[in-house]
């Protein structure tokens, strides 16, 4: 699955095309745009909130490291519970305490130290941020995580097509990098999927080349649901799991990757997809905490077209941004739904309004850098 530096850019060409208790769907009125859009979103997905124990809220959320997880809240008790739907690591149930606290539209959940904290946009009702797991054998792995407070019971609402960037890499030794953008396709009754890395998918369910000597890669995914759970199939055997987020910017799909690749090595990681939109100019504006792998890596504040990026332990560095761009130093192109920084070499996949994923495009070892709204 390795592309060349290449293969990574070529989403420059493609053209524009939370969670409370119990299962109820999300009863919190509307009160700015972002919760009127989302609240929108989630009706017409007929989403539902994560089940969960009565006066409790349960979130599903996705490693970027590969795993899909489940955590929830008592508030009356201070209990958490986080609990794995697949594991590649052989994570173990964890329980303990949280503190947690509201500012504004966020709410932080702390359990016991920075690297386990997970922030909710109240809104969206997303999540994200560091955690903490340990495999059977008491191994304790830090990765970074994002999610939704939401579930969705009928596939067929997922129908249409998504703009898409991944990472994946060795389960045995976090080596290996792969990452890569392009298009999915999700079929009316929500069966099928079809997927093309560095390529668009057409109307006949294939992939087109995007750019001239590049084949794109074509997979055809089966989807199916038990429980609120989402799994793909890729010729019969399980490819990932699905977390399904509806957003403000429309429905985002966060997904746990694993399979084996043609050497017989198990791959492990993520991907991560949003409905093709235009984005609004602005639509990014504020500050946003960006982590990857489990650690804080840096702080970036927008405000119009400049983005002041920084890095921990780092200064500041400002750059300007285009927003439906995408692309790598001044040969930026037009493209629905995404946010470029030219000077860096930089592509930005909102998946809502608090949440967004990274790429640096020039470094292929790098993993995805997953950012959520700090204010």
């Amino acid at each position: 699955m390795k592309k060349t530096l290449l293969a990574l850019a070529l989403i420059s060409s493609l053209a524009a095309c939370g969670g409370g208790g119990g299962n109820s769907s999300n009863a919190s009125t509307p009160t700015d745009a972002i919760t009127t859009a989302a609240t929108a979103t989630a009706t017409a997905a007929g989403a539902t909130l994560v089940t969960a124990a009565s006066g409790s809220t349960a979130y599903q959320l996705v490693a970027d490291i590969g795993d899909a997880l489940r955590i929830t809240f008592n508030p009356a008790t201070n209990e958490y519970s986080a609990t794995v739907d697949k594991t590649q690591f052989s994570f173990a149930s964890r329980v303990g305490t949280f503190s947690s606290s509201t500012n504004g539209n966020f709410t932080t959940y702390l359990m016991g130290s920075d690297l386990y904290k997970l922030v909710v946009d109240n809104r969206t009702k997303s999540i994200a941020g560091n955690m903490q797991m340990s495999t059977a054998a008491g191994v304790t792995k830090t990765f970074t995580a994002s999610g939704t407070g939401y579930q969705i019971s009928d596939l067929s609402k997922l129908a249409g097509t998504y703009n898409f960037a991944y990472n994946t890499r060795n389960q045995s030794n976090g080596l290996d990098n792969d990452k890569g953008m392009g298009q999915l396709k999700i079929s009316s009754d929500g069966a099928t999927a079809t997927l093309c890395t560095s390529g668009t998918v057409n109307a006949s369910n294939t992939c087109d080349a995007v750019v001239a000597g590049v084949t794109p890669e074509l997979n055809t995914l089966t989807l199916e649901i038990s429980s609120g759970l989402i799994t793909a199939f890729n010729a019969g055997t399980e490819w990932g799991k699905l977390r399904v987020h509806p957003g403000d910017l429309g429905l985002s799909l966060i997904v746990d990757r694993y399979g084996v690749n043609g050497s017989g090595v198990l791959r492990v990681g993520a991907l991560y997809a949003v409905k093709a939109q235009t984005l609004a100019a602005g639509s990014g504006d504020g500050t946003w905490s960006c982590n990857r792998l489990g650690v804080a890596t840096s702080s970036i504040t927008v405000s119009g077209t400049t983005l002041t990026n920084t890095p921990v332990g780092g200064s500041a560095q400002n750059g300007t941004i285009q927003y439906n761009k995408a692309g790598t130093g001044a040969s930026l192109v037009s493209v629905a739904g995404f946010v470029a920084m030219g000077s860096n070499d930089t592509n930005f996949l909102p998946l809502s309004s608090s949440l967004l994923v990274a790429n640096y495009i020039a470094d292929s070892t790098q993993a995805l850098t997953v950012c959520r709204k700090a204010s």
